[in-house]
């Protein structure tokens, strides 16, 4: 049998790589393809996602596909598990099995970077994926031509979900893996501040509340993601999705904006929407809703003393909701004095 290694980070998997694969598998160039998620890329110095839940996505995303498998030999070899070393092991456990290992053009020109490079293509083909056409094609690896996606993990780390198969992205969303990259992506460095700092209050409240962590996470990092568009573009936004809200305040709007958002990247968890989209007026019925509009007009980045409104909000909810607004009409009127 002839089996193409598909490796990487794979944070996360997109639909990039499964074209990657199926490519490979219908110029016949192998029978299947093994997505192997590296425990950590040698040359890559960013911090990766916990590697079990990597896994689960790369499952999850090639469940539906016969002839592709995951594999999780790279996490239980030692540290560091260079290319080399995974395929001699890969070829004792399999000896009757043709390996080869597919790369994108990117890596193809990092090749002398890699341990023991001469041995290992000795070993095994490479199956190269040209990008751009600009590198220089050596006889000793296959080149495949005439694929394009635009698909990658540093966008979908942006919030290009467009890219992923529903079943991971509810995998990120129960983990709440990316959000505080997103958030960061679209908002200023102070905009993201407040974003953590509100975060950190929902995930508090959401203990004491019974609430799921995780998705008070999400909902306050996102809740401001639209929160600085540009002008023309929102207004553009609010009259095709939001034309019976246009009368209230621009201010309130990004709200609405961020509602719609989170659906355009497939996110479709009600809790979740509804904080977003409530969490401006403070109009929405459910806890979460509550939660993160506490959480935003309460934490430690608002310039005055929000002690009684968190602690009162970890009993009563709405009682603090009451509180937050009586305190607002105060320092309004004291401002307007």
């Amino acid at each position: 049998m002839r089996v193409a290694v598909l490796g990487g980070s794979f944070d996360p998997i997109h639909q990039g790589h499964l074209m990657m694969a199926k490519t490979v598998l219908k110029k016949k160039l192998a029978d299947e393809v093994w997505f192997m998620p590296a425990a950590k890329n040698p040359l890559k110095e960013r911090s990766v996602s916990d590697f079990d839940v990597r896994a689960e996505m790369v499952k999850a995303a090639t469940a539906p596909y016969r002839k592709m498998k995951l594999c999780t030999l790279e996490n239980e070899l030692p540290y560091p598990s260079y290319t080399i070393n995974t395929v001699k092991v890969l070829k004792k456990i399999y000896p009757e099995t043709e390996f080869s290992w597919i790369i994108g053009e990117d890596q193809a020109e990092q090749l002398h970077q890699w341990k023991d490079i001469e041995e290992l293509k000795s070993l095994i083909h490479f199956l190269v994926f040209e990008r751009n056409g600009s590198a220089d094609k050596k006889d000793d690896l296959i080149w495949i031509k005439g694929f394009e996606h635009p698909a990658s993990s540093t966008l979908v780390r942006q919030g290009h979900f467009e890219y992923l198969p529903k079943s991971v992205i509810r995998i990120i969303l129960h983990n709440g893996l990316y959000f505080d990259q997103i958030c960061a992506h679209h908002v200023s460095q102070y905009r993201y501040e407040h974003s953590v700092a509100v975060a950190e209050v929902a995930v508090e409240l959401a203990k004491y509340h019974h609430i799921d962590q995780k998705k008070a996470y999400v909902a306050a990092m996102m809740h401001d993601v639209c929160k600085e568009m540009d002008k023309a573009e929102m207004k553009r936004c609010m009259e095709i999705c939001f034309p019976s809200l246009m009368s209230y305040a621009e201010p309130v709007w990004h709200g609405w904006l961020g509602y719609r958002k989170l659906k355009e990247m497939g996110i479709y968890d009600d809790e979740i929407l509804s904080a977003v989209y409530h969490h401006v007026l403070g109009d929405g019925r459910k806890v979460l809703d509550k939660i993160i509009y506490v959480a935003d007009k309460s934490n430690p980045k608002r310039h005055h003393d929000i002690t009684e409104e968190i602690e009162l909000a970890k009993v009563d909810l709405d009682a603090s909701m009451r509180l937050i607004q009586e305190n607002y009409k105060k320092r309004k009127a004291a401002r307007d004095e």
